[in-house]
């Protein structure tokens, strides 16, 4: 049912919460502190920490380690999937912002550049500009979010697969 998809929240919230935050502000602290590939390599190293909190009940620092020591083994093939799985929304978002983008929002601020430059600025031209700056951003993150919902069930559900092939117990054949 709809139901179990939330289901892990009723029985360890706060470990999900935890593990959830905790990951995104170290692995974004590392990007931005410590340049890409350390933040690049803890996001891909932490990408089953959510299920495994979810799924074997762990504390998130425990998730956390557990999913960092098992990726760590196979750290290129887990990035490659992600790579892979994520390809369309990737391959959108590119499009949209460099191409309809630059198209849209460049000559915005070149009208905007233009008016600040010329002396006293037309503050309703100005105001303009900035307008349509601001509309273009909204209109093109409405575009990479519907890009991003059609691809994101298929990139989770490889992802799950992924993680059951790392973290489920292997079964022996019977015969």
């Amino acid at each position: 049912t709809v139901g179990d998809v939330f289901s892990g929240f009723k029985v360890a919230f706060a470990q999900l919460l935890l593990t959830g935050v905790v990951t995104s502000l170290v692995a974004g602290m590392a990007t931005v502190c410590c340049l890409v590939l350390p933040g690049i390599y803890l996001w891909v190293a932490w990408i089953f920490s959510v299920p495994l909190a979810a799924d074997k009940r762990l504390e998130f620092w425990s998730a956390m380690e557990l999913s960092r020591k098992v990726v760590t083994r196979v750290w290129f093939q887990v990035f490659g999937l992600i790579l892979i799985s994520f390809l369309p929304f990737i391959l959108g978002y590119l499009f949209i912002s460099i191409f309809i983008g630059a198209r849209i929002w460049l000559p915005a601020l070149s009208v905007l550049q233009n008016l600040l430059q010329a002396g006293q600025p037309d503050f309703t031209k100005v105001g303009q500009a900035i307008k349509q700056v601001i509309e273009t951003n909204l209109l093109l993150g409405v575009l990479v979010k519907i890009v991003l919902l059609f691809n994101l069930p298929f990139a989770v559900g490889a992802l799950m697969y992924a993680y059951e092939s790392l973290f489920q117990p292997r079964r022996t054949p019977t015969a």
